[in-house]
């Protein structure tokens, strides 16, 4: 399984070990303060996902301020998502 991991801090960090540990192959990280070379970002709020290979799924643990735009992202991009983010369920009547 290809994942993309959007948000690189503890969880993210676990996430990519479990995720290697299953097999599965980590296509992109994208956080703010860790420039890697799995990412081509540098941008946690995702405008856009040019990837060689689309992500099967993404894991996004980001900031409330930021989670909203990257869920719509990557909604409109039709990835499966599970997100740990909380407290941006507030902002959900204004989408």
């Amino acid at each position: 399984m290809n994942i993309a991991l959007i948000g690189f801090g503890k969880m993210g960090r676990l996430l990519e070990a479990r995720a290697l540990e299953a097999g599965s192959k980590v296509i992109a990280i994208v956080d703010l303060y860790v420039k890697d070379e799995k990412s081509p970002f540098g941008n946690p709020i995702l405008k856009s996902l040019v990837l060689k290979e689309k992500p099967d799924l993404a894991f996004e643990f980001t900031r409330p301020d930021m989670a909203v735009n990257n869920l719509l992202f990557l909604a409109k991009e039709k990835i499966p998502t599970v997100t740990g983010t909380t407290d941006w369920y507030h902002k959900l009547p204004g989408i």
